[in-house]
């Protein structure tokens, strides 16, 4: 898992390496405020005008999955450490501290949102190893956890068990696989009070190979790769106010990896991985027809991986996106939006 979050005037690159939890700041020039940012920058900026911090541990010995969110607009962190201890970091003022929070058995990817005075969180289950559970569990205003509320069994996403993106402070989208058959694709809306319907975008014959989800003001977007006995498929379809589009297929190939969606100057960009190359299809009419699957001619990593985005930036800008692409050699080495729009590091 990795995790590129810009709040303010810094870029924060979260990333694993041999069972550490490593991260690099970015900041712009004009936003160092003390003495100790400026010694602790590295000689040289990048062609954007910022420096970027040495490589730091936040947590040694920590296990794959962790989130990484806003409270009140501070930097929160959970990950979870090999004996099973659920941590909670938090950075103020250019410090970490943490703390032991919750106790849990497996690997364990723990999703937050505020709920009134308390907290609210979703989060996978290893209680029945055949049929793993997506569950949430609520604290009340005086700081007492509820009992947990199983939202549905689910079959994982390759290395991440469920997929959750905040569209307010207390409402989340959780995406997920049910734990059936075929192949079933879908979302609920989750609040710390209500549990929404499970919404089906994909319900059919063979294997999920990869996906991304993009959530936009006034649609839900999903791309997949979806691989039969024959070949990939890499399928677009989209969920507006009153229905779904048909399932639109984009590209077919042998093999299909690392697909993308991303909003760039008011385009619908799909992109994915094919022999070690990145194809784009480009809607101009935000999803309802693609324009032919084409080569990325632009300069591109060799071996890159996506990261979770996330910002607390609400101003106008051009673009919008849920993942980037990172070099894995270099994971605060952001790929392709950086070179398509030259507001994507805070000015």
């Amino acid at each position: 898992m990795y995790h590129v979050v810009r709040h303010e005037q810094n870029m924060y690159f979260f990333y694993p390496k041999s069972g550490k939890l490593l991260y690099r700041i970015w900041q712009n020039r004009q936003n160092r405020q003390n003495r100790q940012d400026r010694q602790n920058e590295q000689i040289g900026q990048n062609e954007w005008g910022g420096h970027f911090s040495p490589e730091a541990v936040l947590h040694s010995g920590i296990r794959r999955l962790y989130s990484v969110f806003f409270i009140e607009n501070v930097l929160h962190v959970f990950g979870q450490d090999v004996q099973g201890n659920v941590l909670l970091f938090v950075y103020r003022e250019g410090q970490w501290s943490h703390r032991s929070v919750l106790q849990a058995s497996g690997d364990v990817l723990f999703t937050p949102m505020a709920a009134g005075k308390g907290m609210s969180f979703v989060c996978n289950a290893h209680t029945d190893p055949e049929n793993p559970s997506l569950i949430k569990q609520s604290m009340d205003d005086n700081g007492k956890w509820l009992p947990p509320e199983v939202i549905d069994h689910f079959k994982p996403f390759g290395y991440l068990p469920y997929e959750a993106q905040a569209t307010a402070p207390t409402h989340m989208l959780l995406f997920y696989q049910a734990n059936t058959d075929d192949c079933q694709i879908g979302y609920r809306e989750i609040t710390p009070t209500r549990t929404g319907v499970f919404r089906r975008f994909f319900n059919g014959h063979g294997r999920l190979v990869d996906y991304s989800f993009l959530t936009t003001h006034d649609a839900l977007h999903l791309l997949m790769i979806i691989k039969d006995p024959f070949s990939c498929q890499l399928l677009y379809r989209k969920k507006t106010e009153t229905d779904f589009t048909p399932s639109v297929l984009l590209w077919e190939s042998p093999k299909i990896s690392q697909c993308l969606l991303s909003w760039v100057r008011g385009e619908i960009h799909a992109t994915c991985m094919t022999g070690g190359k990145l194809q784009r299809a480009i809607s101009t009419n935000g999803g309802d027809s693609f324009a032919e699957i084409k080569q990325y001619k632009r300069k591109f990593c060799v071996d890159p991986v996506k990261a979770n985005f996330i910002s607390t930036d609400e101003s106008e800008k051009s673009w919008f996106a849920r993942q980037v692409y990172v070099d894995s050699e270099a994971p605060w080495d952001v790929q392709m939006i950086p070179d398509l729009c030259t507001d994507f590091y805070p000015a």
